[in-house]
């Protein structure tokens, strides 16, 4: 009987700590959004990007507004306002993959 009880709480406390964790998280994104009720469209998108949030960012609209993908590509390659005066490779420095592939899908998309 023992066993099987825990086995029984093995199973069961991922999915607790995770619906805990995300009530957690939408409780402190919803408290963020109370703030910023009465500002605009631009002053919102600046107000949200205080955080690591708008370096990550960065690198998605970067990818959203170049003239072409291959200067896209090149400029994340050839980063040099992250690291100052250093020329790096933002692609594997920073593992910007999702910010890219969710970049040009919106560009191919929109």
């Amino acid at each position: 009987m023992r066993l099987q009880t825990a086995r029984l709480l093995i199973a069961w406390v991922p999915w607790i700590s995770a619906v805990l964790i995300g009530a957690l998280h939408y409780g402190e994104v919803s408290g963020y959004g109370a703030l910023h009720v009465g500002l605009t469209v631009s002053e919102q998108k600046e107000a949200w990007l205080k955080t690591e949030n708008a370096f990550y960012f960065s690198y998605y609209e970067e990818f959203v507004e170049a003239p072409s993908v291959a200067a896209a590509f090149w400029a994340a390659m050839r980063d040099r306002r992250s690291e100052a005066p250093d020329t790096i490779n933002a692609i594997h420095r920073f593992n910007i993959y999702q910010e890219i592939i969710c970049g040009l899908l919106f560009r191919f998309t929109a």
